[in-house]
Order: structure tokens, then C-alpha cells, then sequence
């Protein structure tokens, strides 16, 4: 087996090599040193994917096995960018991680377009899930009785009208909107930015935040046969009440004292 030999790179190579090192490192330890207990926090949170993937792992002909370590996976890569100082990327992250979310609940329904869309069929190939705001979803009876129960609980957020928002929000990133350049001045400027890291981070946990709510609503079944302790701590991640009280009440999960 070959042994890494720094000098025996190019020199393109080796400088790049030798730079990324070293900005890298500096843009974790300014990361961390400043938010390093929100960063444990976070990583915590995306732990709870494995609390989905023990209850869809079998289920759906291979759809949960393709999707939930992509969906775990952009969520933690996310969390690795913006230690990098890399906002653009961690962002983009997250626009990729909802589109895995979206098609994860489509294509478990849909074997066929599955099978389609993993062979790259002509057919399926542009064909967007969440096409025409997320028209398919909102036929879905338990998102209906969801967007029902929020009205009548005064949830003051329109459910749709959010994660739509979220998704707009996250793709100027990936298209390259004007605030959301990796660049600055004209240089390559990864490095550890307060305000950037903030605005990341209340992107990130409400994403988590909507995410789970499409799994439960995408998954009721499974949801409603998980102990309480695992449905108690994916409701945890959903920061409105009155939000936890439509799935509930949508649902007809009972619990012992408050959630």
C-alpha cells in the first residue's frame, strides 16, 4: 500500500492540499469555540433519524433503505460545512435534504416511479414531487386533517406557505442569489462568520422542525406504532404547540401528561 508523501504532490496539488488544512482548522476551532454547545445540540437533534430508520427499515421495498441515510447524511454534512465556514454549501445541504424527505414519502407510495426515478427514466427524470406547491402532499388525507386542526388551533403559521418558504429560501444557494456567494471581494473567504452562523442555524432547526412533521403525517402508521418514549422525542424537535396538538389531535395518539 502506498504511503501519503506531502512532498511527492504537484505543487497545485500540495498547495491546495496544504491550504485547505489550515483554513479548515482555523474555521473549526472559531466555529466551535464560539458555538460549540449549539453544535452538540444540533447533532443530538439528527440523531432522531434513527429512531425513523428502525421504524420504515423493511417496509417499502427499498425506498427507506435509499432515502433516510441520504436525508441523515445532508443534515450532518450541513452541520460539517458551517464548521468549515462554508454557508453556501451547508445550505445547499439542506435544500437536497428536504428534497429526500419529499421523495422519501412519494416514492413510498410509488414503487413504480421508484424504480423509474432510481434507473433515470426519461419519464421521471424532471418530474419534481413537491410540483405545484407541493400540490400532491396536500391531497394527502392526514395533511389535510393536519392544515384542518392548525386553523381551528390558531397555529399562526400556514404549514405549506412555510416549508414552501424554507424551500425558496434554501434554493438562492443553490442557484447563486446575490447574499448567498461563498465569495467575498473577490476572494474565497471560508471562515467562521457570527451572523452567517446564526442565520444558518434558525434555517437548520426549523427545517429539522417541518421534517419531522412530513414524517409523521408521510408515516402515520409507523409514528402511531412507536413507543411513547420515541414519539415523545421526534414531538420534542417541534418547537409550536399548537403545531404537536394538530398531529395529536390528527393522529388520535393519546399521552400521559404533557408533550
Amino acid at each position: 500500500m502506498k504511503k501519503f508523501d506531502i512532498d511527492k504532490l504537484p505543487e497545485r496539488t500540495r498547495s491546495i492540499y496544504e491550504s485547505q488544512i489550515k483554513w479548515g482548522e482555523a474555521c473549526w476551532k472559531n466555529t466551535l469555540k464560539e458555538e460549540g454547545k449549539d453544535i452538540e445540540i444540533l447533532l443530538q437533534g439528527i440523531e432522531l433519524f434513527d429512531i425513523w430508520e428502525r421504524f420504515l427499515k423493511g417496509k417499502f421495498k427499498g425506498v427507506d433503505s435509499k432515502f433516510i441515510p441520504e436525508i441523515f447524511m445532508d443534515a450532518y454534512l450541513s452541520i460539517n460545512f458551517t464548521c468549515m465556514g462554508l454557508y453556501k454549501q451547508s445550505n445547499a445541504s439542506m435544500r437536497l435534504q428536504l428534497e429526500s424527505v419529499l421523495r422519501l414519502i412519494y416514492f413510498s407510495q410509488h414503487p413504480v416511479e421508484f424504480k423509474w426515478w432510481s434507473r433515470e427514466d426519461n419519464y421521471f427524470k424532471k418530474k419534481d414531487v413537491w410540483a405545484d406547491g407541493f400540490d400532491y402532499f396536500k391531497r394527502l388525507e392526514e395533511y389535510r386533517n393536519f392544515v384542518g386542526k392548525c386553523k381551528n388551533n390558531n397555529c399562526g403559521i400556514n404549514f405549506f406557505t412555510k416549508v414552501g418558504s424554507l424551500y425558496g429560501k434554501l434554493s438562492t444557494f443553490v442557484h447563486g442569489g446575490p447574499t448567498s456567494f461563498q465569495t467575498s471581494g473577490g476572494n474565497f473567504s471560508p471562515k467562521y462568520k457570527k451572523a452567517d452562523f446564526n442565520k444558518w442555524k434558525a434555517t437548520f432547526i426549523d427545517l429539522e422542525c417541518y421534517i419531522h412533521i412530513m414524517l409523521i403525517l408521510g408515516f402515520p402508521d409507523e409514528f402511531k406504532g412507536m413507543p411513547e418514549s420515541d414519539q415523545r422525542k421526534i414531538l420534542k424537535s417541534i418547537r409550536n404547540i399548537k403545531f404537536k396538538k394538530s398531529i395529536i389531535q390528527t393522529l388520535g395518539i393519546k399521552f400521559r401528561g404533557r408533550v
